[in-house]
């Protein structure tokens, strides 16, 4: 979040499949969606991908984007991060999500008192 907050300059690939986009996105200055199956072939091969810029995979969980992560470290991506816990890490932490209905967060259950 202090990223996105400080406008650093990096990419935030969402590596979910199309059936899960609907459920929200984190805004970030340059979101790209490329399911993690797609992944070598949409990005890497294709050069959708820069490799000098700073890139952030998030999926879901978090697993897949570790996955996509490591793949782009294999295809020479050096500045390569996943985010940890992917979206429900990031809900979980309270931060933002956008949805066609507007901007939604997780509840914390202190804020609830």
């Amino acid at each position: 979040m202090i990223w996105i907050e400080n406008d650093k300059d990096f990419i935030l690939l969402d590596a979910r499949d199309p059936d899960e986009l609907g459920s929200g996105y984190i805004d970030a200055g340059e979101y790209i969606k490329i399911s993690r199956g797609k992944l070598e072939f949409a990005a890497i091969k294709s050069g959708a991908l820069p490799q000098d810029k700073v890139i952030v995979v998030f999926c879901k969980a978090g697993s897949r984007g570790a996955l996509a992560t490591q793949l782009l470290k294999d295809y020479g991506y050096k500045k390569t991060y996943n985010l940890k816990g992917g979206m429900d890490g990031w809900l979980d932490a309270g931060y933002p999500i956008e949805t066609s209905l507007g901007t939604f967060r997780k509840v914390q259950e202190s804020e609830l008192d």
